[in-house]
């Protein structure tokens, strides 16, 4: 049992790890930071570092300028549309400390630490980050039972038909969205109501619906995102 837990809680940090990362880089606009054999950079890190990042795929370093920290790792697959895979270990490096070996859930830190730089409040950016860190973690740990749970009681969608292999299927999802930072964060949700409500944990309830009068309403709209005029008929016929 408790090697299956391991093993749940070890993909579901590697999951988390390549969420953040890959999240961070799409919305930077960067591709996969693999080194090259000549990067010099590589000439610095101590050989032991260097051979387990070799073991595990191509080297890589992630620059995050603002906070003067750079992440290692092993790119282990890249993607043209930027679904990259990493390897299971990572090391950090900042101005202040000395390369440090990190887990998965160890880089969330630091990468939205990079993006809160954007807020010039320090008290709200110290706020918003910490919170998003615990939601990070919050992620990781539903995740990790979502996979212990599919470890044991999950199906093959081939030996299923209709609605049991939709369902199956949905409950099946249990890393969640791929460029989604906290995919599996559920907070105020506690380890019973998971076994209510969770679909990856195989759970089936009655939806409620009610309504409410207009007044009661309170609708908030983005501008610009509206549907050109020449294109609802078009749609409707369609739906």
């Amino acid at each position: 049992m408790a090697i299956q837990l391991n093993q749940a809680r070890s993909a579901a940090t590697s999951a988390a790890a390549e969420r953040l990362l890959n999240t961070f880089l799409r919305e930077t606009g960067q591709t996969a930071p693999v080194l090259a054999a000549d990067d010099p950079r590589l000439a610095k890190l101590p050989a032991l570092v260097l051979e387990a990042m070799q073991a595990e795929g191509h080297p890589f370093c992630l620059e995050l300028p603002t906070t003067h920290t750079r992440i290692y790792g092993a790119v282990t697959y890249t993607s043209l549309f930027g679904h990259h895979r990493y390897g299971q270990s990572f090391w950090l490096q900042t101005e202040d400390s000395p390369l440090q070996e990190a887990d998965g859930a160890l880089l969330a830190e630091p990468l939205l630490t990079e993006v809160g730089q954007r807020d010039p409040d320090a008290a709200s950016r110290s706020r918003r980050v910490a919170d998003l860190v615990a939601q990070v973690q919050n992620s990781i740990e539903k995740t990790t039972r979502f996979v212990e749970h599919h470890t044991e009681y999950g199906a093959n969608l081939w030996e299923l038909t209709g609605g049991e292999r939709t369902k199956r299927a949905e409950s099946g999802l249990v890393f969640g969205h791929p460029f989604h930072p906290t995919p599996k964060s559920s907070e105020g949700f506690s380890a019973d109501d998971l076994g209510l409500y969770a679909p990856e944990l195989h759970a089936s309830f009655t939806l409620c619906y009610f309504a409410a009068a207009p007044e009661l309403v309170q609708e908030a709209w983005v501008e610009g995102t509206g549907i050109p005029p020449s294109r609802p008929n078009c749609w409707k016929k369609r739906i």
